[in-house]
C-alpha cells in the first residue's frame, strides 16, 4: 500500500507541487498512492472543502477519511499555518495510512494520508515534478511562455474593453481593472528559469505601452504605469517556433506503472472546469463509485445573488456607509459572503480599524479567519488588488496589526485519525 505524505517545512523550498489539492478529492476515496508534497496556495483545496468535504477549522479532529484527506491537503498547500510558498516534493513507498495523520508541533510536520492515485496539476512545475520527484519518464514537456502586464490609470469611463492588434499581428487588451485602473496586456515570450521569479522586463513594457498609443489618442509613458505583473503560461510543447501559435489546450496523461499518477499539462484558467471535469473522466475506472458531474450548474461560494449590480444597490441600501464604489468591490469580490462580516454592522466605525483603501478590521479579519490569510502580501494581493491602494505607511500598520494578532490555529483539524 502506498500514501500520500504530506510535510510541511518550516521555510519554503523548491519545487512546487500542487498536486495535493486535486489528490484531497482522490483522496476522499479511501486511497493507496503515496507522496510527500507541499505546494504553492490553490482555491482546489478551498473549493473541495465548500462542497463538504472537510470538517470545520474549530473541530478537534477529522471525523471521516475524507475530512482527513481535505486537511492535510491543506497542510501540503502551506494553507494550515499560513505559508504560501512553493516547497519539495518527493514520492515515497512502502508506507501505510488509514486516514491523516499529524506529527511534530505543526511548524515542520509530517502529514499521511491513503490515495489511489495521485493528481499532478502542477502547472509550470508538473514536468519536473514527474521527473525530479516521481522519479519517472514524462511524456510530455511544457514550454514555459511569459506573459507580463501594465496597470495604469483609468482610459476610459465607461466598462468597454478593448481589442488592439499590433503590427506584428499580436492582440493586446486593454480592460476596465479594479474600478480605477486599465489593465493593458499580454506578452508572449519564452521564458526560462524558475517560475516563481518571472518579473516583467524593459523590453516588454516598451512593447505594450507602443501598442497602446498607437491605438489611443491619450499617450502614455513609463511615468503612468502605476503597476505590474508578469505570469508563466506551463503550454504543452508543440516544437511551434512561435510562442503565440502554441496550443493553449491541455493535455491529460495518466501513468499506470506502479502507483497511478494524472498529469496536466497545458490548459489555461479559463477552462478550468472542463478540464477538471476531463482529468475526473479519466480517473473514473479507478474510483469506480465516483458520481456524476456537477459543477455545471452549482453556484461558486457567495454567488447566489442576482447580478453584481442588483447586490452592490442592496449593499448601498442596507448599508449606506460603505458607499458606493466599495459595495461594488464587495459584491464582486465575495458575493453574499461578505454578509458575514457586515452582519450587526450600523455604521462605519462598527467596521473596526480603517487601513486605507477601504479596508477595515472587519473585512480583514474575515479574510484571516475564513481565506487562510496569514500576511499583508496576501489580503492587499492575493485575496485583492488593494495594494494599488493603499500608502506604505498603510500597509505597514496592516502588517504590525496581523503581527498583533496571529491567525487562528488550524491544526485542530489534522489529529490522528485511526
Amino acid at each position: 500500500m502506498l500514501s500520500l505524505s504530506c510535510r510541511l517545512p518550516a521555510t519554503g523550498g523548491t519545487a512546487a507541487a500542487k498536486t495535493t489539492a486535486a489528490a484531497a478529492e482522490a483522496a476522499a476515496a479511501q486511497t493507496t498512492t503515496t507522496a510527500e508534497a507541499t505546494g504553492t496556495a490553490e482555491s482546489a483545496a478551498q473549493q473541495h472543502a465548500a462542497h463538504g468535504a472537510t470538517a470545520p477549522a474549530s473541530s478537534a479532529a477529522a471525523s471521516t477519511p475524507a475530512a482527513a484527506a481535505t486537511a492535510a491537503a491543506r497542510a501540503a498547500l502551506g494553507l494550515a499555518h499560513g505559508r504560501e510558498h512553493p516547497a519539495a516534493a518527493e514520492l515515497l513507498r512502502n508506507l501505510l495510512a488509514t486516514g491523516a495523520e499529524a506529527l511534530g508541533d505543526g511548524e515542520g510536520g509530517e502529514y499521511r494520508l491513503g490515495a489511489r492515485m495521485l493528481v499532478n496539476a502542477a502547472g509550470p512545475w508538473v514536468e519536473s515534478f514527474v521527473k525530479g520527484n516521481a522519479k519517472r519518464d514524462s511524456r510530455y514537456g511544457i514550454r514555459m511562455i511569459q506573459g507580463s502586464h501594465l496597470i495604469v490609470p483609468r482610459l476610459n469611463d465607461d466598462d468597454r474593453a478593448y481589442i488592439l492588434q499590433h503590427q506584428d499581428g499580436r492582440i493586446v487588451f486593454v480592460l476596465p481593472y479594479q474600478q480605477r485602473y486599465s489593465l493593458i496586456g499580454t506578452t508572449d515570450r519564452r521564458y526560462q528559469g524558475d517560475p516563481s521569479r518571472v518579473r516583467i522586463n524593459d523590453e516588454e513594457i516598451d512593447y505594450l505601452l507602443e501598442v497602446l498609443n498607437s491605438h489611443f489618442v491619450r499617450q502614455l509613458g513609463r511615468e503612468d504605469v502605476v503597476a505590474t505583473y508578469a505570469g508563466v503560461r506551463p503550454l504543452c510543447d508543440d516544437e511551434s517556433e512561435n510562442p503565440s501559435a502554441m496550443t493553449r489546450d491541455y493535455t491529460l496523461d495518466l501513468d499506470r506503472h506502479g502507483a497511478p499518477m494524472l498529469s496536466i499539462f497545458g490548459g489555461k484558467i479559463t477552462t478550468y472546469r472542463k478540464l477538471a471535469e476531463a482529468a475526473m473522466r479519466k480517473l473514473e475506472p479507478l474510483l469506480p463509485a465516483m458520481g456524476q458531474p456537477w459543477t455545471a450548474t452549482a453556484r461558486l461560494p457567495g454567488g447566489d445573488i442576482e447580478s453584481r449590480h442588483a447586490f452592490a444597490d442592496r449593499l448601498v441600501g442596507e448599508y449606506p456607509f460603505l458607499g458606493r464604489e466599495r459595495a461594488e468591490r464587495f459584491a464582486s469580490s465575495y458575493g453574499s459572503l461578505c454578509l458575514t462580516f457586515l452582519d450587526g454592522k450600523q455604521s462605519q466605525d462598527d467596521l473596526g480599524q480603517p487601513f486605507g483603501g477601504g479596508l477595515t478590521r472587519a473585512e480583514v479579519d474575515y479574510l484571516v479567519e475564513h481565506e487562510w490569510a496569514r500576511t499583508s502580501e496576501d489580503i492587499l494581493w492575493r485575496r485583492s488588488k488593494l495594494g494599488l491602494r493603499l500608502t506604505s505607511d498603510e500597509r505597514e500598520t496592516l502588517s504590525r496589526y496581523l503581527d498583533q494578532h496571529p491567525a487562528i490555529d488550524m491544526s485542530g483539524p489534522l489529529a490522528k485519525v485511526s
